[in-house]
Parts: C-alpha cells; sequence; structure tokens
C-alpha cells in the first residue's frame, strides 16, 4: 500500500507528486491520458506569471512562494520553464481590474512601472496601447512554459520513487478511516491518503461531495495566429499582456516560435456539463471575439486563425480555488476550482496538498482556499 495516491497528474498533480517524492514519501500518481496531454486545463503551450494580481492582494505572498518554488523546480529538473520578460496590463485608468492592480502594486511594493500610453508605445511598439489608456508593467512577470512544466515535474517524481500508471483512469473513490480504495480501468489500489486534481474530471468522482457542488465546468479556448512582422512580438519587447477593453478581458502572448501569436478572450470561455463537451476540432466561430481583437488593436498580426486549441477548468463562483481536506472524509485532499488563473501557482498549489497528506495542515499561504474557508 502507498502512502499517497494523485489523482490527475496535470498541473496541480504533478507538482503534488514531486514534493511528495522529493520528501521520500512513498507515492503513486493516475493520469487518464498522456503526461503533458492536451485535454486538461494546463495545456496550451504557455501561461502567464505575474504578481500584480487583479484577483486579490491575499495571492501576492502565494505567488512570491511559487516563484521561489518555480526555481527550486527548474534546478530539479533541469528545464527551463520561466521566463521573466515582464507582463503587462493595458486599459484605462479608472477600469475596475486596472485600479485593482495599481491598488495591489501600492500595498506590496510590488516591482511594476506605471506607464502612460505614449511611454508604453515607444519601449513596446507591438501592443498598441491606446491614448486613453495606461499600462501596468509587471517586471517580475512573465511566461511559463505549461507541458513541458508538467512533463518536468512527474518524470523527476518518478526518477525520485514514484510510481505512475498513465492512460490509467480512476473510476471512483472508496474511503474509509484508514485510507482509501483508488478504483481503475486496470485494477483496484490501497492508499492511506488521496489528493484529488483532475480537473474538469472531480465532479464524476466526488459528485457528493459538498465543495465539489460549488464547482461549474468551463471550455478555454485559445487561437494561434501567423505573425506579419514577428519581429515586434519577441519576448524581449513584447511582454505577455492582458488587456481590458470593450467590455472584456482579451490577452495575447509573446512568440514563442518566432512565427505564431497565442491570443484569447475571456468572452469565450463557455460553460459545459463535462469534459466530453469540449470539441476537438477548431471552429473560427468558437474564436470571433479573439479575431475581433486582433484586428482592432495589432495591425502587424493576421487575423486568420491557424489553429485552436480548447481544455476545461473548473471555476468556482468567486474564483477562489478549493485546496485542502474535505471536511468528513479528511484522507481525501481536493485541489480544484482554480478558475483559469492557478497554474502560476501550481507548484505552491502542490507543496501544499503535499503537507495535508504527510501532515494533515500546510505553511503556505493557502488559508483563505480550504473547504473549511468556503463553508
Amino acid at each position: 500500500m502507498h502512502d499517497v495516491g494523485v489523482i490527475g497528474l496535470g498541473a496541480m498533480g504533478a507538482m503534488a507528486l514531486w514534493h511528495l517524492a522529493k520528501r521520500g514519501v512513498s507515492a503513486v500518481g493516475f493520469e487518464q491520458f498522456n503526461l503533458g496531454n492536451d485535454r486538461a486545463a494546463h495545456s496550451g503551450e504557455t501561461r502567464l506569471f505575474r504578481t500584480a494580481y487583479l484577483e486579490g492582494e491575499q495571492y501576492v505572498p502565494v505567488l512570491r512562494r511559487s516563484l521561489e518554488h518555480w526555481r527550486e523546480l527548474e534546478q530539479d529538473t533541469e528545464c527551463r520553464l520561466l521566463s521573466l520578460d515582464g507582463a503587462i496590463s493595458v486599459g484605462r485608468s479608472d477600469h475596475p481590474a486596472i485600479a485593482a492592480i495599481v491598488d495591489c502594486v501600492s500595498k506590496f511594493n510590488l516591482s511594476v512601472e506605471l506607464l502612460s500610453s505614449a511611454d508604453a508605445n515607444t519601449r513596446f511598439p507591438g501592443l498598441n496601447v491606446m491614448p486613453d489608456e495606461i499600462a501596468v508593467l509587471d517586471r517580475a512577470g512573465g511566461i511559463l512554459a505549461a507541458e513541458l512544466s508538467v512533463i518536468a515535474a512527474a518524470t523527476r517524481a518518478e526518477q525520485l520513487g514514484a510510481s505512475i500508471h498513465r492512460r490509467v483512469k480512476v473510476l471512483s473513490l472508496e474511503h474509509d478511516r484508514a485510507g482509501v480504495w483508488i478504483r481503475t480501468s486496470s485494477g483496484d489500489y490501497r492508499v492511506r491518503r488521496a489528493i484529488v486534481t483532475a480537473g474538469a474530471w472531480i465532479p464524476s468522482l466526488l459528485d457528493c461531495d459538498q465543495a465539489v457542488s460549488q464547482l461549474t465546468l468551463r471550455r478555454i479556448n485559445m487561437t494561434w495566429f501567423a505573425a506579419r512582422r514577428s519581429e515586434k512580438f519577441m519576448p524581449a519587447i513584447f511582454p505577455a499582456m492582458m488587456r481590458f477593453t470593450h467590455g472584456r478581458l482579451f490577452g495575447i502572448f509573446p512568440t514563442q516560435d518566432g512565427r505564431t501569436i497565442k491570443a484569447g478572450s475571456e468572452s469565450e470561455i463557455k460553460e459545459v456539463a463535462g469534459p466530453e463537451d469540449v470539441p476537438l476540432r477548431p471552429d473560427r466561430d468558437l474564436a470571433e471575439r479573439t479575431i475581433a481583437m486582433i484586428e482592432a488593436f495589432y495591425p502587424d498580426i493576421f487575423p486568420e486563425p491557424l489553429r485552436t486549441a480548447f481544455w476545461t477548468d473548473t471555476y468556482t463562483a468567486d474564483h477562489r480555488p478549493i485546496v485542502g481536506p474535505l471536511p468528513g472524509r479528511e484522507n481525501i485532499i481536493l485541489a480544484a476550482g482554480f478558475s483559469g488563473h492557478g497554474f502560476k501557482m501550481a507548484p505552491t498549489i502542490g507543496a501544499a496538498v503535499s503537507d495535508y497528506a504527510t501532515k494533515g495542515l500546510t505553511d503556505e499561504p493557502l488559508d483563505f482556499m480550504t473547504p473549511v474557508a468556503r463553508a
């Protein structure tokens, strides 16, 4: 019998397994697809890392801790995962999101610059900041390699002694005072504690739990475009950006391959009944708002989609994650509800759920995320 089982080896699960293996804990992980697959919430090539956080000041200590963990993971795996070329938020100064970011900056004395549209366009001409907009440059922000991070963490955990069952679907969990039975497509496994990080598949595993009842599933899509002038979109001169305009949040990333640009609009995130409702084929109509933003602001990008990727994430009403032991079933630890902004925190979440599984508590600054805090 293993001490800990991890169900779902996406961002949170892979990080949890890595932390457990580093500590010498007997751990086993289950992934129904391949490591780094394109169905989970971590897929899509890149993720944004930022510390100037509009979602709330309580996240800043988590993000600072996460930066330490990311650097630790890079050293342990010998992979470059985080590039801090900056992250930038653009919008009118009176936009609530921009005001929240500026407020967060002032409270925590973050390494940030406030730029006028003229200054922003001089330094970063590809951004095309409008005269009535400002830009908030987070110098401690940047880009994370998404699938690479997941694969690197899980593979390192395996090298350190963890077991991984690839392409094995977990069908159900049965708990008792002594542990948890993990029923899978390839047999049954017994563990003392189970960490559930299965993303969009969590409701089917824990459908009777109150914490899980707070979750909704949403389809996220990102679209890649060809650059007319790719030199304008290199990371050193085109920081990853969130743009708050036209009543929506729009995100665009610097080129990773010297040819293509990834972008997406929050208004194209749709609620779905389950992960099976996410289309596997691209559809131009599903990216129409992203195309419109490219046409409006980025003349050096062709507004014709090259490819569109879809995946699912679990959301809570206030976008605050749920991380910790389930009340009444403390040998099951849940990490869910990351609401489209969890990847940057993944190594800290992984450390925390590993703490809960081995010690029953954690020193990571996540008290506001526990299921008890949500009750």
